[in-house]
């Protein structure tokens, strides 16, 4: 299978051309873009991947909601939509090493110095009250500062100057739990976001385990060969040859900055927040590279947020109740679970385990 967006967005275009629309008049970064895929998704009943040719302030086109639907996922995955959960779980447990390669696309511009400028990308707000631009389809790549353990995730970084951002760490994930421990010893950690990704790679990434599997075999797993990853430019750290584009950085310790507000997945704003600091050193790219965006909260987000939860919620309840028969989320804090109770207690055991599982 081929490993970049743009592979997969040809093979939209050929089995389901519906679901692929250019807007080829100029948009505002500031609300509209969001504002156009949500006038879509509510009045006229579509969510079709929309392609932003031309972005006020930017050379950069923007591609969004690309993963606004179950069978767009199915396809990224090579499997039927009602099989996307056996595959998956299949990933997970049968993962793929990644490959390492020494050229890549996504090395075809690389900027360094003053040549880099982050607000050279589209500077996107998405909804009232957002206390500024948010880079939100940004994939990070981190290792552990004291062995080989590898941690892939979305993490939303906000604009904070020309090299600068802010970054989301969710609490006792892992990421968060490799920059305390560099922290703890006074260093910066190293970290690398790519943005213009397969899907296969973004459902990878959210894959839900312990601290030491490694995301990116999963990601190789669901493209049914290994990933091919490229040395970074300022750091060992390692980055998908065939992103878009990958922001290399660094998280600074014993630093923080105002972050927020920002529009959640809960459909609400969560208010300003002190935030670790992201320092970039270098930004690579392919030469005519597409610039992705997630409105989060939105379709976009929370189907692709739903298939890595439903597998890793469909493990925590086999383990402990053999007959499960299907775990499905259709929504934030919902879930239901399906089981042939063979002996009493079961349903009990299956709810604690989906509770213990997932943080939400």
């Amino acid at each position: 299978m081929s490993q970049d967006l743009r592979s997969y967005l040809d093979l939209i275009k050929q089995n389901h051309p519906e679901d692929f629309l250019i807007v080829s008049r100029e948009v505002d970064p500031a609300y509209e873009i969001t504002a156009i895929t949500v006038k879509l998704e509510q009045e006229a009943k579509r969510r079709p991947i929309l392609l932003f040719e031309k972005v006020k302030g930017s050379k950069f086109p923007v591609l969004t909601n690309l993963h606004a639907g179950r069978s767009r996922l199915a396809l990224a995955m090579n499997a039927k939509p009602e099989e996307m959960q056996k595959a998956y779980l299949r990933a997970m447990e049968k993962p793929i090493p990644p490959k390492i390669v020494s050229k890549a696309p996504v090395k075809d511009v690389i900027l360094t110095g003053k040549r880099l400028n982050l607000y050279d990308l589209p500077q996107i707000i998405h909804h009232e009250g957002d206390a500024g631009p948010y880079f939100t389809a940004a994939i990070s790549f981190a290792k552990d500062p004291s062995d080989d353990t590898w941690n892939c995730a979305y993490n939303r970084l906000m604009i904070k100057g020309r090299d600068t951002t802010s970054i989301h760490l969710t609490s006792a994930k892992h990421l968060w739990e490799f920059y305390r421990l560099a922290e703890a010893r006074g260093e910066a950690l190293p970290v690398a976001f790519a943005i213009g990704v397969h899907p296969a790679i973004a459902l990878g990434c959210l894959a839900i385990g312990s601290i030491d599997e490694d995301e990116r075999g999963v990601m190789g797993a669901l493209l049914g060969e290994p990933l091919q990853l490229v040395k970074c430019e300022t750091s060992d750290l390692l980055v998908p040859a065939h992103a878009e584009m990958v922001i290399e950085a660094e998280i600074l310790p014993r630093q923080r900055t105002a972050e927020g507000p920002f529009g959640e997945f809960t459909g609400y704003s969560l208010g300003e927040r002190q935030r670790e600091v992201v320092k970039v050193r270098a930004i690579t790219h392919r030469k005519d590279a597409i610039f992705q965006d997630i409105s989060v909260s939105h379709l976009d987000h929370l189907l692709l947020s739903t298939i890595p939860i439903e597998a890793n919620l469909y493990r925590a309840v086999r383990s402990m109740v053999p007959s499960v028969k299907a775990v499905r989320v259709p929504a934030p804090f919902t879930c239901y679970v399906s089981i042939e109770q063979r002996v009493p207690g079961q349903g009990k055991n299956a709810i604690l385990a989906v509770l213990g599982a997932d943080l939400y």
